[in-house]
């Protein structure tokens, strides 16, 4: 954050998109070491980056926070409870701070992807997403481009009015 603000002068935009989750499995295999885990980076991650750059958003009375969550923090899922429980947190963050902060001059909002080709995906047991794609009405997975596309509308002045809100770009799934 020193660096940046040495560099340009000020914080517009924080994207915080960090996520992680263990190998999808029951819940009941899930280890508090696997919870910990989980939690600490799709949370504590988006707690640090948001605390660091608030201040200098507050006093600037300006700022944009897009947190990148997921479409299993809306819908939950199978074999993803501790993963689909952070995301779901993270949507009630976003909402949360932003009611916090809009009155402030920050506006603060999030995005839900859905099926990507991310790791999480790649290393899902064999079969376990046999279907899954042609449930999608779109008929395909998420893109880097289409996540991106959405980030880019939060970041622009043309979602000034729209606080505390949570787009799913998920090819019509939710």
């Amino acid at each position: 954050v020193e660096k940046t603000l040495k560099k340009f002068g000020k914080i517009d935009i924080l994207v915080n998109n960090a996520g992680a989750g263990s190998p999808p499995k029951p819940f009941i295999e899930t280890t508090e070491d696997e919870w910990d885990r989980d939690i600490s980076i799709n949370l504590k991650g988006m707690l640090n980056c948001t605390k660091a750059v608030l201040p200098h958003m507050i006093e600037r009375k300006r700022g944009k926070i897009i947190n990148i969550s997921s479409m299993g923090g809306k819908n939950g899922g199978p074999n993803s409870t501790v993963y689909c429980a952070a995301k779901a947190a993270e949507i009630n963050f976003t909402k949360g701070l932003a009611i916090e902060v809009a009155p402030l001059g920050i506006i603060v909002n999030s995005v839900a992807p859905g099926v990507g080709l991310t790791n999480f995906v790649k290393n899902a047991p064999p079969g376990a997403l046999d279907g899954f794609i042609e449930k999608i009405p779109a008929g395909r997975t998420t893109t880097p481009e289409d996540i991106a596309g959405a980030v880019a509308y939060f970041a622009s002045d043309i979602s000034s009015d729209v606080v505390g809100q949570t787009l799913s770009v998920d090819g019509g799934l939710t």
